[in-house]
């Protein structure tokens, strides 16, 4: 946005070139962001073709000189979409997104619910879209632009029913310039109850950012911590296990999950089944997934990589066996009682909980949020072991 205001201003040509590496970049680091590209260009391109003194569209201006920046734009958004269905096919093969998605209105409900910012920036913008066709603003080419290219962002996400509360992330940032910078300009004509009701808007956005925030970066840094520390305990197993190696058995997490687990163990140097060649000997680590997490996922019931796209090796079973190390992992979405079914039944070897511990009031707060860990949506409250994990020698 830097290179495409400096270009309008000194038409230097470096920062339109500036500009669309940036946009190239862009569009290739998040798939979706080919809809802010899109929607910032084109409608640019249409503000600029609307006569602004009369009704009607003067469409001979759209290959004026100063549309061809915005026609590179567009072209960038378009091109990456002939490539992206060159590559993956004209349907798409989308398996994130299938494996994601959700009934829409759980997406639209729990957008609301922890982040009503973007839902009050496309109110605003459609306001204001309407104040440009009744010709009783002006349109401006990079604000409203950079608006619409947001919308689109927006909209996409709720088009695929998918969650995820930093998926927000860029249309938060487009609100807060787009709309605080229309209030502080309009701010000496509003009424005193108009500013009542701003600030009162804004105290509810800043709250729930910051609740929001403050779980998202609690529960990330307890996982992170507390996988750290279950790691610790099966490296120290492992080494004194040699040539007799634990299986590992996960009740609760699926096999992404699993996965990640799994690849930072590789990581601190412990041979994971799967992970490279070397490490597919006797001395390998073997990964075991409950066969019932796999069919409530709607994956298939046999054994082979964890996840489709990795070479580690997750073994499907009923439960587990004598010796087997038992791992209850902090982001597992499980209750107090069905991990207690599984440390009661062997020697506990390591419990974690979450740090510093949180206030009963305040677990209240975040209980109510329909997000678990690493972001999910979550259809009921916390469970009540949160961010707990162990490790349980089963006997």
């Amino acid at each position: 946005m830097l290179s495409v205001k400096r270009f309008e201003q000194t038409r230097v040509i470096a920062w339109a070139v500036a500009a669309v590496v940036c946009a190239q970049i862009m569009i290739y680091s998040k798939e979706t962001a080919f809809l802010l590209l899109f929607g910032f260009a084109v409608s640019r391109l249409i503000l600029r073709c609307r006569n602004a003194h009369f009704a009607g569209w003067s469409f001979d201006r759209l290959w004026a000189r100063e549309n061809r920046l915005d026609l590179c734009l567009a072209s960038l958004a378009v091109l990456f979409l002939i490539l992206y269905f060159g590559l993956m096919g004209l349907h798409g093969k989308m398996t994130y997104v299938d494996s994601s998605r959700l009934p829409r209105a759980d997406v639209v409900l729990g957008y609301i619910r922890v982040d009503i910012l973007p839902w009050l920036f496309v109110a605003v913008v459609l306001a204001r879209s309407y104040l440009i066709l009744r010709h009783r603003v002006a349109p401006l080419l990079l604000w409203d632009g950079l608006a619409f290219g947001g919308v689109a962002w927006f909209l996409g996400y709720l088009y695929l029913s998918i969650f995820s509360v930093y998926y927000t992330g860029p249309v938060d940032l487009i609100a807060v310039l787009y709309i605080g910078r229309l209030a502080v300009l309009s701010w000496k004509k509003v009424q005193p109850w108009g500013k009542m009701a701003g600030m009162l808007l804004a105290f509810i956005v800043l709250f729930q950012d910051l609740l929001v925030s403050a779980f998202v970066v609690f529960e990330r840094k307890n996982v992170i911590h507390g996988k750290a520390e279950l790691a610790s305990v099966v490296e120290t197993e492992h080494r004194r296990s040699i040539g007799n190696n634990p299986r590992l058995f996960f009740p609760f997490a699926g096999g992404y999950v699993i996965m990640e687990f799994a690849a930072y163990l590789s990581y601190r140097g412990l041979p994971v089944e799967g992970a490279t060649d070397e490490d597919s000997g006797r001395n390998s680590l073997i990964l075991a997934e409950a066969i019932r997490t796999r069919i409530k996922a709607g994956g298939k019931a046999e054994n082979g990589p964890c996840v489709g796209w990795t070479s580690i090796r997750c073994e499907l079973v009923g439960g587990p066996a004598p010796g087997d190390l038992v791992i209850v992992l902090p982001d597992d979405e499980a209750s107090r009682a069905e991990a207690s079914m599984y440390r009661e039944q062997g020697e506990l070897l390591f419990a974690y909980e979450p740090c510093p511990r949180i206030p009963h009031w305040l677990y209240s707060l975040f209980a109510s949020l329909p997000i678990g860990a690493a972001t999910r949506y979550r259809y009921d409250t916390l469970p009540d072991r949160w961010m707990d994990a162990s490790v349980t020698r089963w006997e």
